[in-house]
């Protein structure tokens, strides 16, 4: 409180009223459960003098005082809640993309960037948030002119998995590993002989199930919201890796 008050405000204070400042100042959570009355005998000073610092500090009386005193508390303690939250979160995704890096198969990781310098046709599909993640690999991929078929509609990846044989190779990516539209995806695809590989979450699912290399990430929910806010951080991370080795291959 004391450093939001005009230093002549504090100056035109008697001693008896900036004793009262100042147990106003350090005894906030106190003060609110306080009445005039009350205040003035912790501070043995009169109540004349309670109501002279509040209307000196801009306030009607000691009731607005106390409303001003009690907002301030709940928004010190709403950035305190926030900064918390804020640890955490960064602390869950560190743990996500660490956890990941210990469960990654390095065999797996070479297998997968060599799939991408041979000629088979690469193709990627998935729902949602995860869509997203498989579009940031394509497009990195792409960018070193490696050819990437990435479907965003359902009914043309159910189409062209039709076609598939064993030249070709597709990466779909589900969270859950439930997803009805990319699990119908690896069916077909695995019926025409094609390789799957597989990113998904760390439970046993149908999607991993079906593919020939997995790629199982940890993953937690970012927030409280119904919303699908889970983080596909550690996702990212390993098709990161991939790339890397491809790259260096």
């Amino acid at each position: 409180m004391i450093d939001k008050v005009d230093i002549e405000i504090i100056n035109s204070f008697t001693v008896s009223e900036l004793y009262v400042f100042t147990y106003l100042d350090k005894n906030k959570e106190e003060i609110i459960k306080f009445s005039v009355k009350e205040l003035a005998e912790k501070t043995f000073v009169s109540t004349a003098t309670v109501m002279r610092v509040a209307k000196k500090l801009g306030y009607s009386g000691f009731s607005e005082l106390k409303y001003a005193l009690k907002k301030e508390l709940d928004e010190a303690k709403k950035e305190q809640s926030n900064t918390k939250d804020l640890e955490k979160i960064k602390t869950t995704l560190l743990d996500e993309v660490a956890l990941t890096m210990t469960k990654l198969n390095d065999e797996d990781i070479k297998t997968v960037a060599k799939i991408l310098k041979s000629d088979c046709r690469v193709h990627m599909f998935a729902k949602g948030l995860s869509l997203n993640v498989l579009e940031y690999a394509s497009k990195q991929l792409q960018t070193a002119y490696r050819p990437i078929y990435l479907y965003n509609d359902t009914h043309i990846a159910y189409i062209n998995a039709e076609n598939f044989t064993n030249e070709d190779v597709i990466f779909l990516a589900s969270l859950s590993g439930k997803t009805h539209q990319v699990v119908r995806v690896a069916q077909i695809a695995k019926s025409r002989g094609a390789k799957i590989i597989t990113l998904t979450g760390r439970r046993v699912n149908e999607l991993s199930k079906l593919g020939d290399i997995n790629f199982k990430v940890a993953n937690e929910r970012v927030g409280s919201t119904k919303h699908d806010f889970s983080s596909r951080l550690a996702m990212i991370y390993v098709l990161e890796v991939i790339i890397g080795v491809y790259l260096n291959e």
